[in-house]
């Protein structure tokens, strides 16, 4: 029987080098050690109280799950059934108590309002309709919902790493994969989600919402690059909507409002939109 190491190195392994790049092992290492699932913990607590039910939505290999399990019960739904398997054995050899289901965002198998707090990184660009995972997300959550995804606005491709005409026809992007030495099959399951389609589909909610991306622009000193240009933006909130809308990664909260949804008494989340308490700021 292979080890959890050996499972995990061959996956990524694969999925890195269909697409082409190169830094293979440095990438494989950090999925290994679970350096993303830190980073992403690292930034929601920027937010949020992490406390309660959670509910991660694709949740991968459980990274993210297995770093915040000491704060929450962590529960995970995944519609991969080679990574659903890789997440139920990283939770057992951390020592993790937790639920990781095979499913899929658009029906998520819960019911109404039975976590306190539900994520997903890096997801909406894979699902068949992004907005119907975001409206099941609001359903399964009492309270918070945060949402990373990269916002294809922005001239890259993150998965490819490459640089990427925004919403390049995908005929067009084959040609221009070829012609770059890379693979085209993962290009057919990328989804252009954009912050803007994201946030007018929001703004027809009951609910309040965030933009990380406007947040840093309101604290200014905590922006550790282009300082100076964050504090000229702030003056102007079109441009800071703009500069939201074009940034390469989206960070989205949403709140629900108490009045349309039942909280009990024992809901121990946190409040939202936290102010930033870490040192040396944050890249805009």
């Amino acid at each position: 029987m292979k080890s959890f190491h050996e499972e995990l190195r061959k996956k990524y392994e694969n999925h890195y080098s269909s697409l082409g790049l190169k830094n293979l092992t440095e990438l494989v290492i950090k999925r290994i050690k679970g350096e993303v699932g830190e980073e992403q913990a690292k930034e929601i607590k920027k937010y949020l109280k992490l406390s309660g039910k959670i509910l991660d939505v694709g949740c991968g290999t459980a990274e993210f799950l297995v770093k915040v399990a000491s704060h929450c019960e962590v529960h995970g739904i995944e519609p991969d059934a080679d990574f659903v398997k890789l997440a139920r054995m990283r939770m057992k050899i951390n020592g993790v108590e937790g639920e990781v289901i095979r499913a899929v965002g658009e029906h998520l198998p819960f019911k109404d309002n039975s976590f306190d707090i539900v994520t997903s990184f890096s997801v909406l660009e894979h699902v068949q309709d992004p907005l119907k995972v975001i409206e099941e997300m609001l359903r399964v959550s009492k309270k918070f919902v945060y949402i990373h995804f990269p916002n294809y606005a922005y001239p890259y491709e993150p998965h490819y790493k490459i640089f990427w005409i925004p919403f390049m026809p995908k005929m067009v992007g084959k040609i221009y994969l070829r012609i770059r030495g890379r693979n085209t099959s993962f290009l057919h399951d990328i989804n252009y989600i954009t912050a803007h389609k994201v946030m007018k589909y929001l703004a027809k909610k009951d609910v309040e919402v965030k933009n990380a991306v406007i947040e840093r622009i309101k604290n200014p000193d905590l922006v550790v690059k282009h300082r100076t240009l964050a504090r000229v933006i702030k003056f102007f909130p079109y441009l800071s909507n703009l500069v939201s809308y074009i940034s390469p990664g989206v960070d989205i909260i949403i709140e629900k409002k108490l009045d349309s949804v039942a909280v009990g008494r024992d809901n121990k989340c946190g409040a939202v939109f936290k102010k930033y308490k870490h040192e040396g700021g944050d890249k805009l």
